[in-house]
């Protein structure tokens, strides 16, 4: 059995992460607004801006691949829920 080698450029991937945080944290930042914006929907962040969205995560999945072949692995994709989740510990 042969193993092809998975060979990564480290600088690619941290950039990558670095992005996905960012973005992460802006949706966070902005969220009330997201709710008034995109209530219950998926939500795509890339470079701290709101680039798609959609009811259904497929459909929006399926424009990123076409319409952000290259800068999809770096977008962050968030659910924009009205109500708040309550959590029992």
């Amino acid at each position: 059995m042969t193993h092809e080698a998975f060979v990564f450029d480290e600088q690619e991937v941290l950039r990558g992460l670095r992005s996905f945080e960012r973005d992460s944290r802006w949706i966070d930042k902005h969220h009330e607004q997201l709710k008034c914006l995109y209530p219950d929907e998926w939500v795509a962040c890339y470079e701290e801006r709101i680039v798609e969205h959609d009811k259904k995560l497929e459909a929006l999945v399926d424009r990123l691949w076409t319409k952000y072949p290259e800068e999809r692995k770096h977008i962050a994709v968030e659910f924009i829920e009205t109500e708040e989740i309550e959590m029992i510990l």
